[in-house]
This record gives structure tokens, sequence and C-alpha cells, in this order.
């Protein structure tokens, strides 16, 4: 009875959500009376397709609808070689300022920082406008369906970004890595192309809070008393077995339909962690990109004033090992959340991480190789340890900047995180006129009491006499 109960509702709720979507999208019209057979209600960021295909001579019609801006862009592509952005065909819709209308230019996207341009596609495309009204732009065109497959593989994006009059990124958070899916031409059924393998994982763990499965089947007729904990709170659920629809046996939790469906919802939305994101820049930017460039500044700096020997050491050690282990989690959080990703790589960025984790490792085992000061190789050592951990410096700000590009974070982030780095470099600037000043003072008064001595005066400034 409550299996019964429990599929009426889920049923319901899934025809209600069809019919909502089928409603959204039939009810847009478009200006010049153009009229299309097929629409669709994409999942993501507000946007609804229209077509009408014309399977006889392999062409279709298109209306694609997003609402935006009007400082901003939206864009729709076809990727006739797979799923995702690498390969897209697109067609960009962006405010012309100079012409004061809205123009729309087609391009080839081949990595995920495109220089677009206005460019032909693989595909003919026989007509294409665009138009903003009510907060939407609507893209127009009438373009060949690559190999008259009625099956094809759809993207869509928006932004504002947009840097000297041309689209320029997007967020890659969210549903914006999550707007694509396959769209049926004759059908209309559009398949969302999240990560499968991340959906399955979330569903799975999903299962673990609320159901129990399985192997083989079996009952039972004494309920069972579980807890679990959710969300960090403790929930405690009455148990009962009851028969699947598959060949598993199913233990569900009574009263808690409207949470089950709550947390299926949010298990199936695939991709996209802000906050882990954000806990990933945190750490990386905290460790690589301060607390690096303090280490060095303490050991280059410090260790000139004699009264700092030997303090400066243990700091710099305590200050660059505190900055390596967080930095490496930061980094194995991002080597995660990337495998989770499938389809979003950002290659520069995680060449750069892989590269800094490999040569701050070296710093850190190199110490274990360091020479006595009087060793005739410890000058190499100095040459190897001060260049590689100048260009860990580097490549950490580097990469931490490439990340701000990624995140897309507010603009006060990066511009703390800038004022932090122009205020170490002034600190290092000041630190570098006096370390020389008191080097230099230092060497003057040496050489003058090499003078004095080579002159005949002792190392009290008393002149000596040779007796004959």
């Amino acid at each position: 009875m409550m299996q019964a109960i429990f599929l009426c509702l889920l049923l319901s709720f899934s025809l209600q959500s069809s019919s909502a979507q089928a409603q959204n999208c039939s009810s847009e019209s478009f200006s010049g009376n153009r009229l299309y057979s097929s629409c669709n209600s994409l999942p993501y960021l507000g946007a609804s397709l229209h077509w009408t295909y014309n399977a006889s001579n392999g062409t279709v019609d298109v209306a694609y609808r997003a609402p935006q801006s009007s400082s901003g862009w939206v864009a729709w592509a076809i990727n006739p070689s797979g799923a995702g952005m690498i390969g897209a065909n697109a067609f960009l819709a962006f405010p012309d300022s100079a012409a004061g209308a809205v123009t729309v230019w087609t391009t080839q996207l081949s990595t995920y920082s495109p220089t677009v341009q206005d460019q032909n596609l693989s595909f003919s495309v026989y007509s294409k406008a665009a138009e903003y009204s009510n907060g939407s732009y609507t893209i127009y065109a009438t373009l060949e369906v690559p190999n008259n497959n009625a099956k094809v593989n759809v993207v869509w994006q928006a932004s504002t970004q947009i840097e000297n009059g041309v689209p320029n990124g997007h967020s890659t958070l969210g549903d914006n890595v999550k707007s694509q899916s396959t769209l049926d031409l004759l059908s209309g059924h559009a398949a969302s192309a999240d990560n499968s393998k991340q959906h399955r994982m979330n569903v799975r763990n999903l299962l673990r809070h609320i159901f129990v499965l399985r192997a083989t089947p079996k009952r039972r007729s004494q309920p069972e008393q579980a807890s679990e904990e959710v969300s960090g709170l403790s929930r405690r659920y009455e148990l009962t077995v009851v028969d699947s629809l598959s060949s598993r046996d199913v233990v569900w939790s009574f009263g808690g339909l409207g949470f089950i469906l709550d947390q299926w919802r949010e298990a199936s939305d695939g991709l996209g962690y802000p906050l882990r994101y954000q806990i990933h820049g945190v750490l990386n930017a905290v460790s690589w990109g301060v607390m690096m460039p303090i280490g060095a500044i303490i050991a280059r700096y410090l260790r000139v004033f004699q009264a700092a020997d030997p303090a400066w050491y243990y700091l710099h050690i305590a200050c660059q090992i505190s900055a390596y282990i967080i930095g490496v989690s930061g980094w194995g959080l991002g080597l995660k959340l990337g495998s989770e990703s499938v389809g979003v790589v950002h290659h520069k960025h995680r060449t750069m991480g892989i590269a800094l984790f490999c040569l701050a490792t070296l710093q850190v085992f190199a110490l274990l190789l360091r020479p006595d000061k009087k060793n005739k190789h410890r000058i190499y050592w100095n040459m190897y340890h001060h260049s590689v951990g100048y260009l860990v410096i580097i490549l950490s700000v580097v990469n931490i900047f490439e990340g701000f590009e990624i995140l897309l974070p507010a603009k006060k982030w990066k511009h703390a995180y800038i004022a932090t780095i122009v205020l170490l470099l002034v600190i290092a600037l000041v630190l570098e006129v006096i370390t020389w000043a008191v080097v230099l003072r230092r060497r003057s008064k040496s050489s003058a009491k090499s003078h004095h001595g080579s002159n005949g005066v002792n190392g009290h400034g008393v002149k000596q006499y040779q007796v004959a």
C-alpha cells in the first residue's frame, strides 16, 4: 500500500513537472509571426528552444531564447563531434554599441578560452538574426543539420562578461557548466548531458542516507530503527522492507517523502559545488600566494640582521612548511573537483598547479640534503634553492590569477589579493633598501679595518713600529 502511494505521488510530481515545462515554452511568441512546430524548455539558465525540423532537406529553423541583461550575451550551439563546449559551433547574440542594436556572430569553439570571432561554421547557415526584448535575447537561425541526424548535441550559455565589445568568458560553476543536452529534433526529447558517472555517484550517496538496498529479495515483518546523519542533522527513521520494482528490496522511510524528493532533486543536479570551489581558492591563495612570499621575505631580509640569527631560519621553515601543507590540501581538493567535472578541463590552471606541487615538494625534500655552510657544494645548493623558490612564488601568483578567471568571484576578492601582493612588494622593496644599506655599511667598516691594518695599524687602532 505504501509503495503504491509513493509511486503515485512520484508519478504525479513527474507529470506536473513535464506539463509545466511544456506550458512554459509553448506560451512564448516571436516577432514577425514566426511559428515553430516543437519547443523545449531547457533545464538550465532559464532558456528555451523552438524549432521546425525539415527532414526532407536536412535543415532546421531555430529560435533560442534566454533571459539576460541588455549589456550581456547569450549563446546557443550544436556540437557535431561530441558533447560539451569543445567542438561546438555557436551562435552568439550580444549588443553592438556602435550600431546600437543586437548582433549575432557564429564561431567555432576549439578551446575553453577561445578568442571569439565571427566565422563560418562546419555546417551551412542560411540565415541568422537576433533581437532583445522584455529582458531576453532571441537568436533566430536556419541551418543545416549535421549529417541530417535528428539527434544533436546542443550547448547553451549566458554571461555578462564582454571585453572590447565581444563576449569574453562565463562562470564555470553551477548551471553554466551543466547547460548541455542531447536533443531529438523529431520527438522533442532532450536528455541532460550532465556527467552520468557523477549523477550515479550522487544518487548512490543519497541512497545511503535514505534507502537500504539488498542484493536478494527478502521480507521483514518487524520495523527497524535507524539513525542517520544527514546534512549535519541527526534523523531517526522507522524502516520497513517493501518490494521494489527491480530485483532488489528497498527499505525506505515512512513520512519522509518530501525530504526524499528534495534530496533526490538535489542529488540529480550533477555538477557545481560553489562552496568547495571557494575553499579550494582560499586555501591556495593563502598558502601559495601569501604565506610562500612571506616565508621568502623572512629568509632574504631577516638573515642580514645578526640579532635575528638563527630565529629567521626557524621562522622561514615554519612559514614554508605550513604553506606547503595548506597548499597541498587545496591542490588535492582541486584534483578532486577536476575529476568530478568531466568535460570541463582548465588545462593551464591544472598544469601550473601540478608543476607547483612538484617544485614545492622538491623544495621540502631538498632540506634533507642541505649541506653545511662550510661545504664546497653549499653554493650550488643555494642557487638551486633560491631559483626554485622564486619560481614557485611566481607560478603561484600567476596561477591564482588564473583561478580568479575561472571561479569569477566578486571583484572585491581579486582586489583584496592584488592589494596584498602590492603590500608584500612594497615591504620587500623597503627591506631591500634597508638591508643593502646595512650590508654596504658593514663592508665599508670591514674594508676600512683591512686598509688600516695594511698600513701598520693593529686591530685596536695603535700603530706598530718596527724595532731595529
